[in-house]
């Protein structure tokens, strides 16, 4: 697992933040290039993944319910690859992504707030 990452939104559930792709890339200096090299979002992805299940598997959840794509200006989705991986491990069943997403996220916070 990359450790990086997984500190990074730790630190950013326990201020009940939120992080876009891009942001998270270039904090960590991680040299990814999600527009040029779409094998780059499978790489993140699978990072991110990773985390969740971790996450998933010690009773928490998606740790990466925290991060998100932000293709358009103050449009905040989850990515297609997040809901998969929720509904792989029991917890989205397919209904309403939007609040699944903003569910997750609130428990995330919830989890961490005084970690």
């Amino acid at each position: 697992m990359r450790k990086d990452i997984y500190e990074r939104l730790l630190q950013a559930a326990r201020a009940q933040e939120t992080i876009t792709y891009g942001e998270l890339n270039d904090e960590l200096k991680l040299g990814l290039d999600f527009l040029h090299r779409p094998t780059d979002r499978k790489i993140i992805g699978d990072w991110l993944d990773e985390i969740s299940i971790y996450e998933v598997e010690g009773g928490r959840r998606m740790l990466s319910a925290l991060v998100y794509r932000n293709r358009y200006t103050n449009m905040r989705i989850p990515s297609k690859r997040f809901l998969r991986l929720a509904r792989k491990l029991g917890l989205y069943s397919g209904e309403d992504a939007s609040t699944f997403w903003r569910n997750e996220i609130n428990l995330v916070h919830e989890c961490w707030k005084d970690q």
